[in-house]
Formats: structure tokens, sequence, C-alpha cells
């Protein structure tokens, strides 16, 4: 039998560079970075609740592609992506 896949999120995500904590945009020199948007939150709050969630979208074949799914799998969500050139 086939599994069933209990939730698929199409979409956008982005990455958020974010000071560290007690420190000013304008000082800094090293920003914090976190995958984000409505889609890939949700699919990152149903893995946490053990659905079975996939998250499908186009990236870009680069670093920054790349770090968006590994930290969306580190979530425990699946990932399908189409890859465009960097």
């Amino acid at each position: 039998m086939v599994g069933v896949t209990d939730l698929v999120a199409f979409g956008e995500t982005m990455l958020r560079l974010s000071p560290p904590r007690g420190e000013r945009l304008e000082t800094t020199e090293t920003f914090d970075v976190q995958a984000g948007g409505a889609e890939s939150n949700v699919a990152v709050g149903a893995a946490r609740l053990g659905a079975d969630a996939v998250w499908l979208s186009k990236l870009p074949d680069s670093p920054l592609g790349r770090r968006v799914v590994s930290e969306l799998r580190s979530h425990g969500v699946r990932t399908g992506v189409a890859w465009a050139d960097p």
C-alpha cells in the first residue's frame, strides 16, 4: 500500500537575516540565518505535530537554495525541489 501524505505545501521560502540578539543592524558584523515563509512554516509545524509534510518549490541550485532545503529537512519536512540554474 502506498503511504498518504498528510500535507503538501507549495510556494516560496525566504532566508531571514537577523543580527544576533542585542546587536543592532547598523553595527553587527554577523547575521543569524533562518528559513521562513507561510508555506514552509506550516509544513514545519505539521511535521513537528507528527504529520507527513512535504514542501514543493523551485530553487536556484546554489548554496542559498541548498540551505533552504537543508533547514526544512532538519525539521522533518520532506522536500521536492525543481532545481534551476544558479
